[in-house]
């Protein structure tokens, strides 16, 4: 018998043994509810993070390219020193 089965099988089919399931329902479907919201959000989270390593990795390397074009030009006019 799997699992599942295991802990949902009503061992003495009574009104309050239904109540009980019922009740477990209930938290169960509610805990799903905040659950899947949390997890919405949390990926809302994600993508906006991402958004921003993004553009800042852009800017990195616009940055960095500049600094290669300014260093070959700082050494197109150094002379060496003899």
């Amino acid at each position: 018998m799997a699992m599942s089965q295991q802990l949902l099988r009503i061992s003495r089919p009574t009104k309050i043994e239904l109540i009980r399931l019922r009740r477990r329902v209930k938290v169960a479907k509610r805990l799903h509810k905040v659950l899947k919201d949390r997890l919405i959000i949390l990926t809302q989270e994600l993508i906006s993070l991402i958004k921003d390593s993004l553009s800042l990795r852009a800017l990195i390397h616009k940055e960095v390219v500049e600094c290669g074009k300014l260093l070959l030009d700082g050494l197109s006019v150094a002379t060496p020193q003899t």
